[in-house]
Parts: C-alpha cells; sequence; structure tokens
C-alpha cells in the first residue's frame, strides 16, 4: 500500500481524530510485520494528544512489512 492508497488511509484517519469526542480515550497503533503504539496506554482526547496524533499520522508511509494484525488486536 504505497502511494495513493497510503495518503488516503491517512487522510481518513484524520478525519476520524478530528471527529473524536473531547475527553474520549483514543490511541493509534499502526501495524505491519510488526506494531508500534502512539502512546504506552490509550490517553484522554485532548488539544495536546490530538496534535501528536495528527502529527504522527502524518509521517505514516506503507513501510512496516506485511499486514499483520492478529498480535496489535
Amino acid at each position: 500500500m504505497s502511494g495513493s492508497p497510503i495518503r488516503l488511509a491517512v487522510e481518513a484517519l484524520k478525519l476520524f481524530l478530528h471527529s473524536l469526542p473531547i475527553g474520549s480515550k483514543f490511541n493509534v497503533v499502526s501495524y505491519g510485520s510488526y506494531y508500534t503504539k502512539l502512546f504506552e496506554q490509550s490517553m484522554p482526547y485532548n488539544d495536546e494528544t490530538f496534535e501528536k496524533a495528527i502529527q504522527s499520522v502524518s509521517e505514516f508511509d506503507a513501510d512496516m512489512g506485511g499486514t499483520e494484525i492478529f498480535e496489535p488486536i
């Protein structure tokens, strides 16, 4: 998923992040052959965590190998 599809996924995720209600708890998990979490645990949605999430997902690229979703779930 390189090029346009990953850009579309990033834009969809940004739109989703914008739609979360203040005070909700959230986290962002990116995955491929391995996975990473933005925060160690889910965090309250506020201006600070929103900005961190937007900055992080803006740098996403299709560079994590395969699509192994079992482990992050």
